[in-house]
């Protein structure tokens, strides 16, 4: 899968690391092969790695999300799993077709923050970066009109966009932020580590993922689920290779 956690350089730019530091040389991002974050996850991967994720931790399965974990996993699938599938099952779950628009997601964002220099789609609550990022997806502030449209396409039906707040029930929860060392919940104040705010932290948190395991269940209901056609409105992998190639020579005659 095409993984997209750009790191920052020594000098602090999103642009990939690279041994060399001519101008002229070739530069590569970082592939990685075990999976996303959950903010770089389409629709189809997320929902699904929730169960994974309840399945894999809870020795007892919450009745509450019997329906979700048996829908997005069934007990005895045939053929049953190879060792490397089961390591990554909500991508392997995908046919290749399904597969390749999951990658245009994760490319959607991660051109993304190339053109804005971004180390990230979003501040982590977990991981800091030595730059952390100042504005968060889907908002723009240097990437040119055209790449805009281009990363829109990518990402159609992420959950970030205002036009796609109400397609899932319930509407994402307010999430937990991090200010450089701090954890804040919905109700943040710059109060220092008061119980208070401790509390608001774990409530949050509470609320969002009751929130996000609501709209995995949700999604079961949904027209996608229901065809196995996931991101029909992303384009492929080709197309979207044929369209930075055409912003790049529309660029370039311009200049």
């Amino acid at each position: 899968m095409f993984a997209s956690r750009p790191t920052p350089n020594e000098t602090g730019s999103i642009y990939p690391r690279s041994k060399s530091t001519s101008p002229t040389s070739t530069r590569s991002p970082r592939i990685e092969l075990r999976g996303n974050w959950h903010e770089w996850c389409p629709p189809e991967i997320l929902h699904r790695q929730h169960a994974e994720n309840i399945r894999a931790c809870e020795t007892v399965l919450p009745a509450r999300w019997q329906r979700l974990i048996d829908a997005y996993r069934p007990a005895n699938p045939s053929p049953p799993p190879s060792f490397v599938e089961s390591k990554n099952l909500a991508w392997f779950s995908l046919s290749p077709t399904a597969q390749d628009k999951a990658m245009a997601f994760s490319l959607g964002l991660f051109i993304y923050c190339v053109f804005e220099g971004l180390s990230n789609v979003r501040v982590n609550i977990a991981n800091a970066y030595s730059h952390d990022p100042d504005i968060e997806f889907p908002n723009f502030r240097r990437t040119p009109a055209a790449v805009q449209t281009l990363i829109h396409q990518c990402t159609a039906d992420a959950p970030e966009w205002p036009e796609n707040a109400h397609v899932l029930s319930p509407p994402r929860a307010a999430r937990v932020i991090r200010i450089r060392d701090r954890l804040y919940g919905a109700r943040y104040q710059a109060s220092g580590c008061t119980v208070d705010v401790v509390e608001d932290v774990l409530q949050t948190g509470l609320r969002w993922w009751a929130t996000e395991m609501e709209r995995a269940e949700s999604f079961l209901d949904s027209e996608a689920w229901r065809s196995q056609d996931f991101g029909c409105e992303r384009p492929s992998l080709r197309s979207v290779l044929s369209s930075l190639e055409e912003i790049e020579a529309s660029l370039q005659g311009q200049s």
